[in-house]
């Protein structure tokens, strides 16, 4: 790996960590997904990766989601970890949208998949938030440490 300018895209969302997904296909065919988080370190004289096991097992991603089985509980406390964790900030797009759906639901008594539509929030993102707000430790990935 080695250390870019800082890409922008317009009305993208931001973060202080980047997600690195790597998918496997063993012999047998058994297929694996990993996801880890990466964090740069500023002026790094050589660059180095360190992998550590995550102590979570990251559940495999299901194709068709049933969302009436979604616990939106878990969704905010998932929204408030990635706040706290830096993988979005508090006036990040993202975060009002998902707060929108919640009280669209909530509120409102919209189905989840109508609420999120009309708050323009991707389903998966708010599967990755109940998977977060599930977590303990608020961790979901390995982490990859860029060092000097």
């Amino acid at each position: 790996m080695r250390p870019i300018r800082p890409l922008t895209f317009p009305s993208a969302t931001t973060t202080r960590v980047t997600n690195l997904i790597a998918q496997t296909i063993d012999q047998a065919g058994q297929q694996r997904l990993y996801t880890f988080n990466v964090h740069h370190v500023e002026n790094p004289q050589y660059v180095g990766v360190l992998i550590s096991p995550s102590q979570v097992q990251q559940p495999r991603p299901n194709l068709q989601p049933d969302l009436s089985l979604l616990n939106l509980d878990k969704v905010e406390r998932g929204l408030e970890i990635a706040i706290r964790q830096g993988y979005t900030s508090a006036d990040d797009p993202i975060v009002a949208r998902v707060r929108k759906m919640l009280s669209l639901v909530r509120g409102e008594h919209l189905p989840i998949t109508q609420a999120a539509n009309s708050a323009q929030v991707p389903i998966t993102v708010l599967m990755a938030l109940e998977r977060l707000g599930t977590q303990s430790n608020g961790s979901l990935e390995t982490n990859i440490v860029m060092y000097q």
